[in-house]
């Protein structure tokens, strides 16, 4: 959220969702978000995004 992008958890336990609706109580300082940054490589971690058979396999994760 802090660098813009759009998070989109997914939970089924009540708990769970509420822990993921409490991300603002801290800030990532500027060294943080370049680390994680440098660690974004582009590349798919599940398989090929452009296989329609993968991303519905991945929904049901």
């Amino acid at each position: 959220m802090q660098s813009g992008v759009i998070v989109i958890p997914k939970s089924v336990h009540e708990d769970r969702i509420r822990e993921n609706m409490d991300v603002f109580d801290f800030e990532l300082t500027p060294e943080e978000m370049e680390l994680l940054a440098k660690m974004d490589t582009a590349t798919p971690m599940i398989g090929r995004v452009e296989d329609p058979a993968m991303v519905e396999a991945a929904m049901k994760w």
